[in-house]
């Protein structure tokens, strides 16, 4: 598994890492998988794509055999290449980005839909409730305006 475990979505990796663990475990209780037991390798993306191409090559080396990871898409994206030369069937359960899909993987398979699919699905549930207005949360403080008129900065 490649997630953050360092850098600013550090606490997010860590959930990652251990409901894997914990998913692991659960298989592992009920007999694996075809009578094989699982375990969990983890190596740090950091959401930086020279720290995620360096834990996917560890990774690699380890010999693992499938890969379950990938929370931001800029630190995904150098590693397809990797554990596409390997053969390794990447699941990939947050990165979202219509660039993961771009170059037609066999091995790559998201979890979730593209930022553009999840944009399309809320647009078309907004219109099927008659929705005349949308309020949007920003959670990110250096993006939020200072007033209700004020323009957004990035």
């Amino acid at each position: 598994m490649l997630t953050p475990l360092s850098g600013s979505s550090a606490a997010i990796g860590l959930y990652m890492r251990n409901g894997a663990q914990l998913a692991v475990d659960e298989i592992n209780a009920k007999g694996g998988v075809d009578g094989r037991k699982l375990s969990l390798t983890v190596e740090d993306e950091a959401c930086d794509p020279k720290t995620a191409a360096a834990g996917a090559a560890k990774l690699v080396s380890a010999g693992v055999r499938i890969s379950v990871g990938g929370y931001c898409s800029s630190a995904t994206l150098p590693t397809l290449s990797i554990f596409d030369k390997a053969h390794i069937p990447m699941i990939v359960p947050a990165a979202n980005s219509a660039d993961l899909l771009a170059e037609q993987r066999r091995n790559v398979f998201l979890i979730n839909g593209t930022g553009i699919q999840q944009a399309q699905a809320a647009a078309k549930f907004i219109n099927a409730k008659g929705s005349r207005r949308v309020a949007l949360v920003d959670d990110n403080p250096r993006t939020r305006p200072t007033s209700p008129s004020a323009p957004r900065t990035s």
